[in-house]
């Protein structure tokens, strides 16, 4: 939920099924090293979800 800025109260990511898998959208681009991390930590989180094995940096 984002607190302050242009859109408080608002949701920063929101999960949507499709089929046998998920989009998933952010409110908004995390920035600066801590928005890196959290990226980085998403990406992995939902990689791991989907047994995805096998990665590339593009």
């Amino acid at each position: 939920m984002i607190k302050n800025g242009l859109t408080p109260g608002k949701a920063f990511i929101t999960e949507a099924r499709r089929g046998k898998g998920k989009i998933i959208m952010l409110g908004s681009m995390p920035m600066g090293e801590d928005g890196n991390v959290m990226v980085k930590k998403l990406i992995d989180h939902y990689a791991a979800e989907a047994g995805i094995s096998l990665r590339t940096d593009a």
